[in-house]
């Protein structure tokens, strides 16, 4: 079996429900909210995004492929109703997180905010030139509490910092930006959820 949730980061979306064929996989999610992760058979799947409690004219429809023994966060992205999917594999296989050290990761999901440099506190830029839609690769970080800044590319200009991100170790994390940098009820904000992979163990 493979799991899958979904995050709504539209921007201005109102609340929606999502259907993988006719499986509803998400009901009134608003922005900024993640599902839990359901389990699903490996295989292609029509997918369907509607305003909450309709199901006459979907606003957006797509298909993804969802693989053997895989974790996945599908993402809802993009102004609405110009919307976008951005599948975001979960599984890890590539690093490992310990008592010692966190895996975490970045996930531009904000259609506005240009390209980002994301750094972290008693770090470097642990990710350079992240053009919206960018996923990155993990990277260990020590556990702790820590602080992020959202800097624009090349630049010394912090447009988002964001601070008490607490990370705990032997766990997968991804930071998530997503909002506006000027929609005032979805502004570009991080979102910081714990990975399938923390806990999800059939994939290795």
């Amino acid at each position: 079996m493979s799991h899958v949730r979904v995050f709504h980061g539209m921007t201005a979306g109102p609340p929606v429900d999502v259907y993988f064929n006719n499986r509803i996989v998400a009901s009134h999610i608003v922005h900024g909210g993640f599902t839990d992760y359901e389990e699903f058979e490996p295989g292609d799947y029509s997918v369907s995004v509607y305003n909450a409690g309709t199901r006459v004219y979907p606003v957006y429809t797509t298909s993804v492929t969802i693989p053997v023994s895989s974790i996945y966060t599908c993402t809802l992205s993009g102004y609405y109703p110009r919307i976008v999917m951005l599948p975001v594999c979960d599984s890890c296989y590539a690093l490992q997180p310990t008592v010692s050290n966190v895996c975490v990761r970045f996930v531009h999901l904000s259609h506005d905010c240009g390209t980002l440099d994301v750094s972290c506190d008693g770090y470097s830029t642990l990710w350079p030139s992240c053009d919206y839609g960018y996923v990155s690769d993990y990277v260990h970080v020590r556990p702790g509490t820590h602080t992020f800044y959202f800097n624009r590319s090349g630049t010394s200009s912090t447009i988002l910092t964001v601070p008490n991100a607490t990370l705990t170790p032997n766990r997968y994390y991804t930071v998530y930006a997503a909002g506006s940098m000027s929609h005032n009820d979805h502004t570009l904000r991080a979102h910081i959820p714990l990975d399938g992979g923390s806990y999800i163990h059939h994939h290795r």
